[in-house]
Order: structure tokens, then C-alpha cells, then sequence
């Protein structure tokens, strides 16, 4: 795909082009989780046959299920399964929070949040942004505990037309944001 879009773009086609850069980020990304699961499964299936540590086998193979709900989620969400996606999502949150990783669960959070938000359900989004500002603070991530989160919530107040309460967690994001600098 990245080949097409190349010869795409020396044709002049630029709009096709781009979209199959795009199609070939995908499928790179995609790739990257497989892969990434696949590697996981191989450290598993290793420290369980030769290390006798099931314990450990247990925990990677639990992190490559997680690497794969999110793959799924994806996927879903891509295709604009909305209950799919966040099924996906919601099984990967326990996961994250089984194997104690608070900033995996933070991010799903953010990520079921911005799904909440984006077909207009406010309070669900707003829970889990707050969750996902809570735990990135509490992984000591201040960036996303404060810059992003806010930014986020204010990106779900405005997608719900709730203008006025809009304002103050993005003027908390760009003032954290300007400090930064």
C-alpha cells in the first residue's frame, strides 16, 4: 500500500494517495500489536516450559490478551462498532487493572471516555476521563494527568454542546501546557 500511495502521488492523485498511506499506518499498527502479542505468548510459553514459573507465563500471557483487546478495540472502533469497540475496550480495562498497570488502565479510560464523548454520552465520558486523569496522576504522569485529561473534557463538553463548561478545563490544559514551556 505504501507503494501504491507513492505511485499515486507521481501520478497527481494526491487524495488517493494519502489514503493509502493511511491504509498502510494501519495496517503497520496493527501489525505492531500482533506482534507485540505474539512475543508476549513466546516469553509466556518459554518461562513456563523452561523456568517452570507458571506465575510469570500467566502474567505474559495476560498482556498479550490485553494487547489484543485493544487490537480488537480498534479494529471496532474503526469500523464504527460503537458496543464492540467498547466491549473491547472494557475488557482490556480489567486486564490493565488485574495486572496492577495503572498506566494501561489510565489510558483505556481516556480512550473509552473519547468514545463516550464522541456518540454524545457526557456523564459516562466524563467518569471515565476523571478515572483517567486520576491514575495518570497516580503513575506519575502529570501531562496526561493534567494537560491531556483536561483538554479531553473539554473536547467532550464541546462535542455534547455544553459550550460554558467547556472553558475551564481547557484553559487549565493551555495554562499547564504554556508553564511547560
Amino acid at each position: 500500500h505504501a507503494l501504491r500511495g507513492e505511485l499515486l502521488a507521481d501520478q497527481g492523485a494526491i487524495d488517493a494517495s494519502l489514503a493509502a498511506y493511511r491504509h498502510s499506518l494501519g495496517l503497520v499498527e496493527n501489525l505492531r500489536a500482533t506482534q507485540q502479542a505474539e512475543l508476549r505468548l513466546a516469553i509466556g510459553r518459554r518461562t513456563l516450559v523452561y523456568l517452570r514459573d507458571g506465575t510469570r507465563a500467566r502474567a505474559e500471557a495476560q498482556r498479550a490478551r490485553f494487547d489484543l483487546e485493544v487490537l480488537e478495540g480498534e479494529i471496532e472502533d474503526a469500523a464504527g462498532n460503537d458496543a464492540a469497540a467498547q466491549a473491547h475496550y472494557a475488557a482490556a480495562l480489567a486486564l490493565a487493572t488485574a495486572l496492577d498497570d495503572p498506566h494501561h488502565a489510565a489510558k483505556l479510560h481516556e480512550v473509552l471516555g473519547i468514545l463516550a464523548a464522541h456518540h454524545l454520552r457526557l456523564d459516562e465520558a466524563v467518569a471515565h476521563l476523571t478515572q483517567a486523569g486520576e491514575r495518570y496522576a497516580a503513575a506519575g504522569n502529570l501531562i496526561c494527568a493534567v494537560g491531556v485529561t483536561n483538554t479531553n473534557l473539554s473536547y467532550a463538553y464541546l462535542v455534547t454542546r455544553h459550550y460554558a463548561r467547556a472553558l475551564a478545563p481547557a484553559q487549565e490544559a493551555i495554562a499547564y501546557f504554556e508553564a511547560l514551556n
